[in-house]
């Protein structure tokens, strides 16, 4: 793993799980209402899984045991970005990947779904 890479705390992992389930849920606008998603990123983030032809499922329990997520520090130790897949109905541990910003100010922890891609794909 490359220096830069970390896996992802602990800490910041339930705040995760929950951003994947309201993403497989649809509950995009909810995402938006708790301050998870920018509302400029809701068409695309929905146009990016139609395309796919999947549909998501939140992370299966022991994912985090079984699968490898990084976090990128960003600017000081308590802000990062994470990266790691997506699970589907069909096929599992699918081909489209989430960003998520992940921060912590005066003891509270935050996490911003910033995009859903697909690696190698053209935006």
């Amino acid at each position: 793993m490359p220096p830069y890479e970390v896996p992802v705390e602990e800490r910041f992992r339930p705040l995760i799980e929950s951003v994947a389930a309201r993403l497989a849920s649809g509950d995009l606008e909810g995402l938006v209402r708790a301050g998870q998603l920018g509302s400029h990123a809701v068409a695309p983030i929905q146009t990016v899984v139609e395309q796919s032809g999947t549909r998501l499922i939140p992370l299966p329990g022991a994912w985090w045991h079984d699968e490898r997520a990084v976090m990128f520090p960003v600017g000081d130790p308590d802000n990062g970005c994470a990266l790691l897949p997506l699970w589907t109905r069909e096929i599992g541990r699918g081909p489209l990947w989430l960003e998520v910003d992940l921060s912590s100010s005066a003891g509270e922890l935050l996490a911003v779904m910033e995009r859903v891609f697909q690696p190698g794909a053209t935006s």
